[in-house]
């Protein structure tokens, strides 16, 4: 399973809800990055019912409380992440992006399920120099059918 690279935006397409609790004196530069990126156009473009949430703590000059990023899926599930100042924006959204790969393939298996793909069933396969190919059974209804798919009958 890959995780699909982030050049900018996050893809939200699996996130209902993401609430960040801020604080602006702890730097956090990737904290600060990942609100950039949700918040962005092309991000909200992916999923528009995803609700973003941005809090900031009261300021106090001596508060070292990190940023909090509680992210809710589409299936209720929900995840906490408190980065630190040397947490790249890279791992926050490898965390994400992880979850959202695993929810993809989940409605992946369930579209599968409710319509499942008809069709012949291959036998063999083999490599060739360019392309892989493949050998399905032989149809018995196909000898019976001339070349245009007409049955054709023998008169006696």
């Amino acid at each position: 399973l890959s995780v699909p690279q982030s050049l900018g935006t996050m893809r939200l397409a699996f996130i209902s809800k993401i609430k960040v609790l801020f604080n602006p004196m702890f730097d956090s530069p990737s904290s600060r990055e990942f609100i950039n990126r949700v918040c962005s156009p092309k991000a909200q473009a992916t999923n528009p019912k995803c609700e973003v949430e941005i809090e900031t703590m009261p300021l106090q000059l001596d508060s070292t409380t990190p940023p909090t990023i509680d992210v809710t899926f589409t299936n209720g599930q929900s995840t906490k992440l408190q980065p630190t100042r040397a947490m790249k924006i890279q791992e926050i959204e490898k965390t994400i992006l992880e979850q959202c790969a695993d929810l993809e393939l989940a409605q992946q298996f369930a579209e599968l399920k409710a319509n499942p793909v008809t069709g012949p069933v291959p036998i063999k396969f083999w490599k060739g120099r360019r392309h892989t190919y493949v050998d399905y059974p032989e149809d018995p209804d196909k000898k019976k059918k001339a070349a245009g798919g007409v049955k054709t009958i023998k008169k006696k």
